[in-house]
């Protein structure tokens, strides 16, 4: 049901050339599924922690920023062994702003704001009593026609420099484990910095935009 691509079969808004018409979109798709009773079967899922077999598909696909693509198999060992609840046990997801894609409308799209304090012993070390807040970060949920979970992404932040969090601007697991000094060494499971092929390229960017406007009398 994706209907992405260049355009076709998209109904843009009579007021601004540019927006979606999400209603109108979302009232010609053929997804059995209907949008209110998918964002219900999203929260459910959640609420057994995107963990029940039966949720799943035998086709799902986990895929975050960097970890995955995991199948059924290996995600359920994977995130399994990883123990947040017993690492986090206050911990509180603050999940909200579910909806559904308009272009995709077998998709539930919502957004992640995780806090919780590191009061439990796990595979990690122990207990650190850390109190950790990851800034907000979209999740998906993407369903077949019986229900199944089909794909599942997450860990995507919007603003690492949220004011407030502690986790060097990642989530996912990444984020809470920094925020805990707990962290993995490699690059990716560490906050953001620019190579110096990209520092380069920003200085040699400025100093042609100032020659520039010296030449130009500016």
């Amino acid at each position: 049901p994706n209907v992405g691509g260049v355009g076709e079969g998209r109904i843009m808004s009579k007021k601004y050339s540019w927006e979606l018409d999400e209603r109108a979109m979302l009232q010609k798709s053929t997804f059995p599924i209907k949008p209110a009773a998918l964002i219900e079967k999203a929260k459910q899922v959640i609420d057994r922690d995107i963990l029940d077999p039966d949720d799943i598909s035998e086709d799902f696909v986990f895929q975050f920023p960097v970890v995955g693509p995991l199948s059924k198999a290996e995600y359920l060992k994977a995130v399994g062994g990883f123990q947040i609840k017993t690492m986090f046990p206050d911990m509180n997801l603050g999940v909200h702003n579910f909806h559904v894609d308009p272009l995709m409308p077998n998709r539930v799209w919502y957004t992640v704001a995780f806090t919780a304090t590191n009061s439990g012993d796990g595979p990690f070390g122990k207990a650190t009593d850390i109190r950790v807040d990851c800034p907000p970060q979209v999740n998906s949920l993407t369903f077949d026609a019986q229900g199944k979970v089909i794909k599942y992404t997450g860990g995507y932040v919007v603003d690492r420099t949220y004011e407030g969090n502690n986790s060097g601007g990642m989530g996912g697991l990444f984020g809470p484990l920094y925020a805990i000094g707990k962290g993995f060494p490699f690059p990716e499971a560490k906050p953001y910095s620019r190579s110096w092929q990209f520092r380069l390229f920003s200085l040699v960017g400025s100093t042609v935009g100032k020659i520039t406007a010296l030449l130009k009398g500016e």
